[in-house]
């Protein structure tokens, strides 16, 4: 259970900053197309979106690495633990 919960926390630390970052660009994005109705906000979004997510990740690769550097390190103690639990 407790290796289970792990994955899943891994998971949201590893998405949380694109996350956040998405929500925040729907917002911004839904906020532009009530004050521009011309404006295509749908296909807009897309590209924006997409270079968005890339930026985020750029910028969140170091904090990436440590975490996946502290997790590979202890990869040998879980993987000691799982057996003893078979």
């Amino acid at each position: 259970m407790e290796l289970t919960s792990r994955m899943f926390e891994l998971g949201l630390q590893f998405s949380a900053p694109v996350l956040v970052v998405l929500l925040l660009s729907g917002l911004i994005l839904g906020i532009l197309a009530r004050v521009f109705p011309q404006l295509n906000v749908f296909l807009l979004s897309f590209p924006l979106n997409i270079g968005i997510s890339f930026v985020v990740i750029a910028l969140t690769l170091s904090m990436v690495t440590s975490l996946l550097r502290r997790e590979f390190d202890a990869l040998g103690e879980r993987i000691l633990i799982m057996l003893q639990y078979l």
